[in-house]
């Protein structure tokens, strides 16, 4: 499935960007790797906020996205940071869990 409907806000390369669409109020596709990740602003929040905690250990790791997760090393965890280092409008957060958007 393209992103044909999407604009693309930030990219790494040409398998790691994150786009953002109109659907359902303005909703996220994280591209990394084979995956795509829909997610909604509260999600991608709660995901800046994981990624956030689990660099702060030192090392890799994961950060589960619903029933998937997205496992990365140190140097990849950082680089995913600063392709989630947008200016958002901080929406209120109902809790830590990255959201999928149906």
């Amino acid at each position: 499935m393209g992103l044909e409907h999407a604009r693309i806000l930030a990219r790494l390369d040409e398998d790691r960007y994150l786009a953002r669409c109109s659907c359902r109020g303005g909703i996220y596709h994280l591209v990394w790797g084979p995956a795509t990740y829909r997610l909604t602003p509260q999600g991608l929040l709660a995901l800046r906020q994981a990624l956030d905690r689990v660099l702060a250990l030192g090392d890799g790791g994961v950060v589960w996205l619903g029933p998937a997760g997205l496992r990365f090393s140190r140097a990849e965890g950082e680089e995913l940071r600063a392709l989630l280092a947008l200016d958002l409008k901080a929406p209120t957060l109902q809790d830590s869990s990255p959201r999928f958007a149906n």
